[in-house]
């Protein structure tokens, strides 16, 4: 049991940078604010091993026209609590990695952010 389905939208990024040198005179510091909307397109997908195991994963890829890009990607397994406390809500966790990475130009400016790492955490359906 799972899916494979397309997924299309627009990611909002907002940078707040500060840049500090320190000196012999002293320090110096500025601070560089940027703001980018990126339309993206990708895949999600997800599929049950059994009733409690399962995985899923997402890209999310755009080509921005100022030469820039976006990349949003991530996979997680899942473990699903099947006790039956409430037949509304399904709780799980998870366990997975994340990579992103991201370069841009706005007003002069030149982005770039890029990090990547394991992730976990717990969502519930309702």
């Amino acid at each position: 049991k799972g899916f494979l389905v397309v997924v299309y939208g627009i990611k909002l990024l907002k940078f707040n940078t500060l840049v500090e040198e320190r000196l012999f005179a002293g320090r110096r510091a500025g601070t560089l604010d940027s703001s980018f909307n990126s339309p993206y397109l990708g895949l999600s997908a997800e599929t049950w091993l059994s009733s409690s195991l399962g995985f899923n994963g997402a890209v999310k890829l755009s080509k921005l026209a100022n030469g820039g890009y976006l990349n949003d990607s991530e996979v997680n397994f899942l473990l699903k609590n099947n006790s039956k406390t409430s037949k509304k809500t399904e709780w799980f966790g998870t366990l997975g990695y994340k990579y992103f990475d991201f370069k841009g130009r706005a007003d002069g400016d030149s982005i770039g952010m890029k990090y990547s790492g394991p992730t976990f955490g717990i969502w519930a359906k309702f």
